[in-house]
């Protein structure tokens, strides 16, 4: 790491009523701290500071300057940030461009610029360089040089600064330039006619975003600021101006501004009216060239030395000489006359924040220590004391207040004041008191706060009034109670609060509620839940003396190893301690001592005085900012803009770089690799390496953070793919199907003959089986038949010609469907009503038939021929029929199949049976489909389930 030189400047002038200084932090750029003359600077869009020096371009990310390699050491003169992109001028003339950190030449077809390229600035999307021999407009990869011939007041050109949405303002040797594209020439015009300008050489033009006010730096007549309204031109000129030729202006406001002068003067301007006030910082031997306000609020300044970082955007001091005394500080306020009152140990001391050199004045001195302020709305001062009570100050007078017995000798911890009323927290609880005569110190006691009420502990270290006006009390013990008039309001670990020791409490800008535990960090409530803070999040240090919040809503957090200031927009904190700023060597370990001016800045007791935390208007990213720096493939660097590789190259590399600019604390970094892993890695190296990556599309994240909990980090990232092989090219793949369904279609062909010749013998034998199966069908039937017949001849002559009739009929059916596979059902069940006709003709109401088939399955289903009548034959044959013994036969159907019933009802002496019956309809249903015929005994049933088809 880079060594860095930090500095007090030391001398500090003062034209204006206000005796704060900012803090500065000088850098050396190199190891041997030896003097490096930077001329311009730039940050770019990831928060890289970059600076243009006599030696060439460095980069600074806030830990280490790196030169960059490109041009030689040709010196960097001009540095400027068009829409992302860093253009960088040098000495030469030459120009050049950063890509991804790298510095790209940019050579020109018509023109070769050899003069001192002054400023880079954009005009819609083209470039103009201001050289010392005009102005260079830029048209992709051409550029043409105007002169005074061309219409410029003068060929030396300075600067550059916007002017209204579509022009620029020149800076010049004779006066200013407007610079404006009509047509696609550039139109040159004079700068607000009417502005008298008391010195020609204009080094430097600053306007806001329309161009109607700005400042104009000169070189000897210092700085003059003007506005154009309704046509006409106001302007005021910095009077007795003895601080050098300006170099730079930086913009604050619209009525601010930060000026740079070549005499080592750092001026802050205000416009007061008519008049313009000044702070000047002095700095013996620099030169400073430039300034840049970065995105975490930090003032850069450029000089014949290196750079300097100053807090002048949020931090300040207050140096105090004795009998200011840092040990002794017990509390401090400011009041409303621009003073700030503090106590050391039991004496009373004022300084005044409106005075150059601020003079401590002695107040008054009380038989105990003061503890703590409260100034009332009528100036009144109270005062709390530990062991000698509550005592109260006006007009240099002092006495103590006897109102209220329980305050009397006692301890006083806390007082806030809430309208007409004051709180006093002590050892004892907290007292309500109305203020009767603020004059002479009068209060009546409305109510004694305790834990018995429900407060939770009577110790209280902290009162604070919210902007709703509720009491909230930081307790020891009761954790943190809040009473909003009526009722007190209570919080336990299922809202996140797990203490009950609290010192301090506070609010920032969004309302949240902020209270520093003991030994366990800082809490904030959100209105539903209490959210832990702690080191992880980036906190130094866990045991909090002070918590306090300015206008903007910044939290102050004190602790013994230095400063927090907690942004709550982006979760992040700015540090402040003796590795940041020299001077910040050690601050109070007192409870609760700070103070707030009327502005709401914030000022808190440190070695050599009163530290400022000023409000910040502007929104600040204090988070560090992160870019990938190098991509390699087996160690070799690739171009950044290369994101197709190969199927073997996949082992990638990648380099990163954070930058924090808000201190030197060490940065954590995180990664992941969408489509390798999904969860993150933590790591503090700075380059990481994925091996042997298979083909796919990835993205490479990586996050930067000066804390562990990475909250709202910034990230950067990187897209890629590893192509597949060319075996796995869609094309290799189309052409192996191609082949594959070749081959296949072949295969098929010749296994289809082979096929056909075997099924050709297979359908010759199965015809010749299922012929002969319903060949048996006939003599099977006609055998039973004459059977029946017989019997009925030997018995009923009568019945068995009706019979043979009715026989004969049935038999004709029966020829009828013989040569078909399958009959409709419909069919089938004609066929057995015939059957069961000459059935009934023998056995009379012996035999019934009960049977349950909707119409639609008749005419819809098929079933093999004599089925049916087959089964209904099988059962009659080997059951007993008689009139003592009837014979019932079920016959259901559903979609997919037909199932006869009957009881069994075995004969004493069986019938003659060839038994073809069910094993004929079982092979023919075979032969036929797929579908099984089932049949067995289930209890005392005998059940045939036959498929429909």
């Amino acid at each position: 790491m880079r060594s860095i030189h930090l500095i007090l400047w030391l001398l500090l002038l003062s034209l204006a009523a206000n005796s704060q200084q900012p803090f500065v932090r000088d850098y050396w750029l190199n190891e041997s701290n030896t003097p490096v003359n930077v001329n311009t600077i730039v940050q770019d869009k990831n928060g890289f500071i970059w600076l243009g020096t006599v030696d060439g371009l460095y980069k600074f990310n806030g830990r280490n300057f790196v030169i960059q390699p490109g041009q030689g050491h040709d010196p960097v003169t001009a540095l400027a940030n068009v829409k992302g992109t860093i253009w960088v001028g040098y000495k030469s003339g030459k120009l050049s461009k950063l890509i991804n950190g790298i510095n790209t030449a940019k050579v020109f077809k018509e023109y070769k610029i050899n003069t001192t390229i002054r400023d880079i600035a954009a005009l819609r999307d083209d470039l103009l360089l201001a050289t010392d021999a005009g102005i260079v407009y830029v048209v992709k990869d051409s550029a043409r040089l105007f002169t005074s011939k061309d219409g410029l007041a003068d060929n030396f050109v300075y600067s550059f600064s916007a002017f209204g949405k579509n022009s620029l303002a020149a800076s010049s040797d004779n006066g200013i330039n407007t610079i404006s594209l009509e047509k696609n020439r550039l139109h040159f015009g004079p700068f607000l006619n009417g502005l008298f300008l008391p010195d020609n050489i204009i080094r430097v033009v600053k306007t806001n975003h329309d161009g109607s006010e700005g400042w104009i730096g000169m070189q000897q007549a210092g700085v003059l600021w003007f506005e154009e309204k309704n046509g006409k031109v106001n302007s005021v000129i910095a009077k007795d101006w003895k601080w050098g030729q300006v170099n730079d202006i930086l913009l604050k406001t619209d009525n601010n501004a930060l000026v740079a002068t070549e005499d080592g003067y750092l001026i802050e301007l205000h416009l007061n009216n008519n008049n313009i006030d000044a702070k000047v910082l002095y700095h013996a031997n620099r030169i400073f060239n430039k300034l840049l306000l970065d995105n975490t609020g930090n003032v850069w300044c450029v000089t014949n030395y290196g750079i300097s970082m100053v807090t002048l955007q949020y931090a300040s001091y207050l140096a105090l000489k004795k009998p200011y005394s840092l040990p002794d500080i017990n509390a401090m306020i400011c009041d409303r006359l621009g003073g700030l009152l503090y106590a050391q140990k039991n004496a009373l001391y004022r300084i005044s924040l409106n005075e150059d050199e601020p003079k401590i004045i002695h107040v008054a001195a009380l038989p105990a220590s003061i503890t703590c302020f409260y100034l009332d709305p009528s100036n009144v001062l109270w005062i709390g004391t530990f062991g000698k009570g509550l005592w109260h100050y006006k007009d240099g007078e002092l006495k103590q207040v006897k109102d209220i017995n329980t305050l009397l000798d006692g301890n006083i911890l806390s007082l806030i004041g809430n309208r007409d009323e004051l709180w006093v927290a002590s050892l004892n609880g907290v007292e309500q008191a109305k203020i009767t005569d603020p004059v002479f110190g009068k209060l009546q006691l409305i109510k004694h706060h305790t834990k018995q009420y429900g407060m939770g502990s009577d110790y209280i270290y902290q009162l604070f009034t919210d902007r709703p006006g509720n009491i909230w009390m930081a307790t020891d013990g009761g954790s943190v109670c809040m009473y909003d008039g009526a009722s007190y309001h209570h919080w336990d670990s299922s809202t996140g609060m797990r203490s009950k020791v609290f010192y301090s409490i506070a609010e920032s800008s969004d309302s949240s509620i902020w209270s520093a535990s003991l030994d366990n960090g800082i809490y904030f409530y959100d209105g539903k839940f209490w959210h832990q803070v702690g080191k992880r999040d980036g906190l130094q240090d866990i045991n909090i003396s002070t918590l306090a919040a300015n206008n903007t809503g910044q939290i102050i957090i004190v602790s013994q190893k230095g400063i927090d200031e907690w942004y709550p927009g982006s979760h992040h904190f700015r540090h402040f301690n003796r590795r940041m700023l020299s001077d910040i060597d050690s601050v109070s370990s007192v409870l609760n001592c700070a103070a707030k001016d009327t502005n709401g800045n914030v000022y808190i007791p440190f070695e050599k005085g009163f530290l400022v935390f000023n409000n910040q208007q502007e929104t600040y990213d204090t988070r560090p900012g992160v870019s990938i720096t190098g991509v390699n493939v087996f160690q070799r660097s690739v171009p950044y803009i290369q994101h197709d590789f190969p199927s073997d190259s996949n082992y990638i590399s990648f380099n990163f770089d954070g930058v924090s600019l808000i201190g030197s604390e060490p940065l954590h970094y995180r990664y992941k690799l969408d489509g390798y892993n999904t969860s993150w890695i933590s790591t503090d190296d700075e380059s990481v390496s994925f091996p042997q990556l298979s083909p796919g599309k990835y993205v490479f994240h990586i996050q930067a953070s000066t804390d562990l909990s990475f909250y709202k980090s910034n990230e950067a990232t990187y897209q890629f793919t590893i192509n597949r092989p060319f075996w796995r090219r869609w094309w290799f793949l189309l052409i192996t199907v191609v082949l594959g369904i070749v081959i296949t279609y072949l295969i098929i062909i010749l296994r289809e003959r082979r096929l056909k010749n075997l099924s050709l013998l297979q359908k010759e034998r199965m015809i010749f089986e299922y012929e002969h199966l319903k060949s048996q069908v006939n003599p099977h039937f006609l055998f039973n038949s004459l059977n029946t017949l017989a019997s009925l001849m030997e018995y009923d002559k009568e019945a068995a010609v009706d019979y043979t009739t009715q026989l004969s009929d049935l038999y004709r059916n029966m020829l009828a469907n013989k040569d078909k596979d399958l009959i409709q059902l419909a069919d089938e069940l004609e066929i057995l009503s015939h059957y069961l006709y000459i059935q009934k003709a023998r056995f009379g109401s012996a035999i019934k038939l009960e049977m349950n088939i909707p119409d639609v399955l008749k005419k819809g289903k098929y079933i093999i021929p004599m089925a049916l009548q087959i089964v209904v034959e099988n059962a009659i044959k080997h059951n007993v029929v008689s009139i003592s013994k009837p014979l019932t036969i079920y016959v259901t159907a559903n979609n997919d199949m037909i199932e006869i019933r009957n009881p069994i009802q075995p004969k004493i002496s069986k019938e003659k049976s060839a038994g073809l019956g069910l094993e004929n309809i079982q092979k023919r249903y075979t032969l036929l489909t797929h579908k099984h015929v089932s049949f067995g005994v289930n209890e005392n049933d005998f059940i045939v389930t036959l498929p429909l088809i």
